[in-house]
């Protein structure tokens, strides 16, 4: 019985959809249901049962739908965006201004943007879907012309510029203008703005291009200027550091060349110390009892290898020493007689 019963609920629920109808809202999507009919101050904070937009956005889900009674209205909530390029399928729609010094120029936008799902029904209720044509669209193409009006084609010719300009528009359009509501209060969000393609007249742009070249052989040479002098200043400073350590060298032979010579005179002096000391012992010894000594050892010295001895032979088989005592007088006398001779 009890089955029963959920099958019949089931098949009501079935006829009712097909009789009145639905709405599917998928993911990344967010609906809004506007109630023709209602009751007084509606069902709850809500407003299911009030006429007129319900302040809750529908998530992603599948809504019964009375025809001529309620109707709902899908959103897509993820990121998008709006082009308004010079090559379009329904002609031309890039963007032209004037610069401030009175040069004409056309560039592509591309708008990227996003709904907020909470304020989905504030959208829907100030601009329904006409909110590219009616917002999106004549704000950004009017703060185009005033934004980049204040500076001149020269300027403009400059990415930087052109960044910075989009960056401030796109800050205008969310947070509004004295005569323009931002557009984050009811719901859109821009996330960026981006701007293309942009061209001059072709005399005026033959021109900038003339003229942008000459600025760049310019910067070339005095880039090439530059190096050029690096270079002569590398090469001076390498002969600065050869000559320096060239000195350096010199220096160093200096240095031991005179520390040589000075040990060369303190050899001299100690040479010449050495011989004052002898011949002040000599002295010394001359005027004692060892002069006649001394003597003896000098004329020995000076006699050298070149002094022999001859010997006479006196027998067959003895050789007697010539008596020296004679000739060399008291210097070397004659030994006295042994007792066993």
């Amino acid at each position: 019985m009890r089955k029963l019963s959920i099958l019949i609920v089931i098949v009501v629920i079935a006829i009712i959809g097909f009789i009145f109808g639905c709405s599917e809202v998928g993911p990344q999507e967010g609906g809004v249901r506007t109630n023709m009919l209602g009751f007084g101050q509606g069902f709850g904070k809500s407003g299911w049962f009030k006429q007129g937009i319900v302040p809750v956005p529908l998530e992603p889900g599948l809504y019964i739908n009375i025809p001529h009674l309620t109707i709902v209205d899908i959103y897509p909530v993820q990121e998008m965006h709006y082009d308004m390029f010079q090559d379009q399928d329904g002609g031309r729609d890039d963007v032209s201004f004037k610069t401030k010094d009175g040069q004409k120029a056309w560039i592509d936008v591309t708008v990227r943007y996003r709904l907020d799902f909470e304020k989905l029904p504030e959208l829907h209720r100030r601009y329904g879907k006409t909110f590219i044509t009616n917002i999106v669209r004549p704000t950004v193409r009017s703060l185009i012309n005033n934004k980049l009006g204040e500076y001149s084609a020269e300027e403009i010719y400059d990415g930087r510029t052109r960044q910075k300009v989009a960056k401030e528009i796109r800050e205008l359009v969310n947070s509004g203008t004295e005569t323009q509501t931002g557009t984050t209060e009811f719901g859109l969000i821009i996330t960026e703005i981006l701007f293309r393609r942009f061209e001059f007249t072709e005399e005026y742009q033959a021109a900038i291009e003339m003229k942008r070249i000459a600025v760049e052989q310019r910067l070339a040479a005095e880039e090439l200027a530059k190096k050029t002098e690096a270079e002569a200043e590398g090469e001076r400073l390498a002969m600065v550091k050869k000559a320096q350590g060239e000195a350096k060298k010199i220096e160093l032979s200096a240095d031991a060349n005179l520390y040589a010579k000075q040990r060369e005179a303190l050899g001299i002096e100690e040479v010449g110390l050495a011989q004052a000391k002898a011949q002040k012992a000599l002295v010394e010894a001359l005027s004692g009892n060892g002069a006649e000594q001394l003597v003896r050892m000098e004329f020995a010295k000076h006699l050298g290898e070149s002094f022999q001895v001859w010997g006479i032979p006196t027998g067959d088989t003895s050789t007697s020493v010539m008596d020296l005592s004679g000739v060399l007088g008291s210097m070397f006398p004659k030994s006295k007689p042994s007792a066993s001779q």
